[in-house]
């Protein structure tokens, strides 16, 4: 596992050519004055197919895995975060499980991060910048480190 800057395609960080699975991982936490409200992780556009977790729990999914595959790379990724999947004391895990088809792959493009239900145009938590980053579905490795349910 190593780390990659988000947003930008996989391939503009020494991956090129590479097509298939991918995870993403990152953590935050939330600040007392976010705890009550609704909450919401965007990530802007991901190309091609994600499901997203925040601490073991799917939270959203766009697209479809192999071998129903369908891309959602022009779908605007905006998942709400239900209160009680919340660590608001400590630390709180995002992982992103990613397939790419072809040419570029990865989160993409958009201010990435925590958003309230007010709407702002800048992130309550800010994401952008280096995330845990491995290739291919190595989902034994993410299930025993992070408790993390796939289907």
């Amino acid at each position: 596992m190593g780390k990659i800057n988000v947003p930008s395609s996989w391939e503009n960080q020494g991956f090129h050519g590479y097509d298939g699975y991918a995870w993403y991982r990152n953590s935050f936490k939330l600040s007392s004055d976010l705890n009550n409200k609704d909450i919401y992780l965007v990530l802007g556009y991901v190309d091609d197919v994600d499901q997203t977790f925040i601490n073991g729990n799917l939270i959203g999914v766009s697209g479809g895995f192999p071998n129903d595959y369908r891309t959602a790379y022009n779908a605007f990724r905006k998942y709400y975060i239900p209160k009680e999947y919340l660590n608001k004391d400590g630390e709180n895990t995002i992982a992103l499980r990613i397939y790419d088809d072809e040419l570029e792959g990865g989160i993409m493009s958009g201010k990435i991060g925590i958003y309230t239900y007010e709407g702002r145009f800048e992130p309550d938590v800010n994401l952008n910048g280096p995330w845990e980053f491995s290739i291919y579905d190595d989902s034994f490795f993410l299930k025993k480190k992070n408790g993390i349910k796939i289907s």
